[in-house]
């Protein structure tokens, strides 16, 4: 199975790391975010790799060459302005016309998520779309005042509000090339806005599974805490099928 790796953001919020390096070159332990990325998908077989580049593109390709180190496939699309999350893949939809699924995902992303389980969920649930998800809860740092008219009722100190968000993976059908326009800026929200009104179905995977966005500096300390206490990245293959097997037969 072929997968889109999204790397061609500036990452300003890592900065100043991001000053010299793309964000997927930046390093967790002794591996770049790129290569979490790479391994984790080549555990579930999808080993034919495109990585959609941009800033400081010339960087990740050198790094990242043509994967054999890896033991995958890795190509290159590079997008002279910014298309968006879902944008560049109106670049490659020769390449990638023939396939019936393909992952779309963010590389800067550290994760230990079993594609597996979302490749079989997404075809089960004939989904044009899956959209990985997981549950999140964001603490309010000051008391919230609800009110009634002019007049003070409660305040309710420091409330927690639960959200379900997106993880910047996604499997999709093919079917979903023909809704992104050619060298425009499209993002999956808006991807998603066009399937719908197209009556395809767009599904979310909730996954329990560790998952880490890298933004921030202190996204960085966290995810070094986590592989110090368990090495997920180097989890075999046949724990993770056991993992997988023991889900399936208990839904």
């Amino acid at each position: 199975m072929k997968a889109v790796i999204l790397t061609g953001g500036v990452g300003k919020r890592l900065r100043p790391l991001t000053y010299s390096i793309p964000k997927p070159l930046v390093t967790v332990g002794d591996k770049a975010i790129i290569e979490c990325v790479i391994q984790q998908l080549k555990k579930h077989n999808i080993d034919d790799l495109i990585l959609a580049t941009g800033y400081l593109s010339a960087l990740v390709e050198d790094h990242c060459k043509d994967g054999k180190q890896w033991g995958v496939k890795i190509s290159y699309q590079h997008e002279e302005k910014a298309l968006g999350t879902a944008g560049p893949l109106s670049l490659l939809k020769e390449k990638l016309k023939s396939e019936r699924h393909f992952v779309l995902m963010n590389g800067d992303i550290v994760t230990n998520i079993d594609f597996s389980h979302l490749i079989r969920h997404h075809i089960s649930q004939q989904n044009a779309l899956t959209i990985v998800s997981k549950n999140f809860e964001w603490q309010c740092p000051f008391g919230v005042i609800q009110m009634s008219k002019n007049n003070v009722v409660e305040i309710e100190e420091k409330p927690t509000t639960s959200y379900k968000i997106s993880c910047g993976i996604y499997l999709l059908d093919s079917l979903c090339l023909q809704y992104i326009p050619k060298d425009l800026h499209f993002t999956v929200p808006d991807l998603v806005k066009a399937l719908v009104k197209g009556n395809h179905r767009v599904g979310a995977f909730m996954t329990s599974d560790y998952w880490k966005g890298v933004e921030t500096i202190e996204d960085l300390e966290e995810i070094l805490k986590i592989i110090e206490k368990k090495d997920f990245f180097n989890t075999p293959l046949e724990v993770i099928t056991f993992q997988y097997d023991q889900r399936v037969t208990s839904e």
